[in-house]
């Protein structure tokens, strides 16, 4: 019970190295994927 109410460094760093994994995935899908999917939608008008 004490590692979940400890905040180590080494859990702060997962934490943080995690947070930017997230917003850098949510950038590189939303290049490939939406914009894409955005610009059929466009042509099909």
């Amino acid at each position: 019970m004490e590692r979940l109410i400890n905040f180590d460094p080494q859990w702060i760093n997962d934490i943080v190295i995690t947070g930017i994994n997230i917003f850098i995935l949510f950038f590189v899908m939303s290049y490939f994927l939406f914009n894409p999917a955005r610009e059929v939608l466009e042509k099909r008008r």
